[in-house]
């Protein structure tokens, strides 16, 4: 089933970008509802689909909006850093054009560059899906 294909003016510069919405984890809600805690509500970010990326990675910061805590520490290497200890989180999230959500996602806080997206879609999400990426005519197909 197809989630949704995008045309992007000069797709090669700026890459297979997309609107996602990240929430609290399907188990963190239940346990928020058990306790009487109001879950929070959902915040959109544009997000990167990059396959060169093994982990999920969101900017530092973001999720301080959802009020959640790391679930673990991990050691993560980039082609700026070296074996660095960075926060995980349970997360879920949702491509918005088609409402698929991929539930209780592990991703990865870090600080990514300044630009247009404040997520990297990396390949643990990726190889459950099947992505058409079309330099000619500056288009992505994304499927799962």
């Amino acid at each position: 089933m197809t989630l949704f294909e995008r045309r992007i003016s000069n797709i090669c510069k700026r890459g297979a970008i997309c609107s996602i919405k990240i929430g609290v984890s399907s188990l963190r809600a239940i346990y928020l509802q058990k306790e009487g805690y109001s879950i929070p509500e959902e915040m959109t970010v544009m997000s990167l689909l990059d396959t060169g990326a093994s982990h999920t990675v969101i900017t530092t910061g973001l999720l301080d909006k959802l009020n959640i805590k790391p679930i673990e520490f991990v050691h993560i290497s980039s082609t700026t850093h070296s074996n660095v200890l960075k926060p995980r989180y349970d997360v879920n999230i949702t491509f918005e054009s088609h409402n698929r959500i991929i539930e209780d996602v592990l991703i990865i806080e870090s600080n990514l560059r300044k630009g247009e997206y404040q997520c990297l879609i990396g390949r643990d999400i990726l190889k459950n899906m099947l992505l058409i990426y079309n330099g000619i005519t500056n288009c992505f197909t994304l499927c799962d």
